[in-house]
């Protein structure tokens, strides 16, 4: 996300411990708990699929807590502006950096258009593509409506299967 959106911070100070997200996500950078990344490769949720005695080891970090923790992040990072952030002393929040993306922000075909190209690659399928120019049709169109549209596009794309299964 901000790699793609684009980040500021009044000190160009881009710190973070990745906590929140290890919270949220039950993932964090570099730190995986195994040699095997974030989980093991014979991890079987319950359910058909160890009924089957089949495997599903994504499953072990796609659970009811990281879910729902990371649209909560997902949420956190595209209406209230807060990206990364530390605990450390004198620092300021890093924010993404909207401004970048505004220009497309009135088009909602062309705001879609430059949001799949940047987070789902270009992979977008259409039913998601019609859901997200649904729901962000109805925005006035002035400077508020536009951050509005561009918040609310971020947010759906940033929860749908398409960025989250195929990203």
């Amino acid at each position: 996300f901000a790699k793609s959106v684009g980040f500021e911070n009044q000190l160009d100070l881009f710190w973070n411990n990745g906590s929140a997200f290890m919270e949220s996500a039950g993932q964090h950078p570099f730190h995986s708990y195994t040699v095997f990344n974030f989980y093991l490769p014979d991890f079987q949720p319950n359910g058909p699929i160890a009924q089957n005695n089949l495997v599903g080891p994504e499953y072990q970090i796609h659970n009811t807590k990281t879910s729902v923790g990371y649209v909560n992040a997902v949420n956190n990072w595209a209406f209230n502006d807060e990206l990364l952030y530390t605990f450390e002393a004198n620092t300021f929040p890093t924010r993404p950096a909207f401004k970048n993306l505004l220009p497309f922000a009135r088009d909602p075909d062309e705001l879609i258009n430059k949001l799949d190209i940047l987070l789902t690659h270009g992979q977008m399928s259409d039913d998601t593509r019609d859901i997200i120019k649904n729901a962000i049709k109805g925005f006035s169109q002035n400077s508020i409506g536009d951050l509005q549209r561009l918040k609310l596009a971020l947010y759906l794309i940033m929860i749908s299967p398409d960025y989250c299964v195929l990203k």
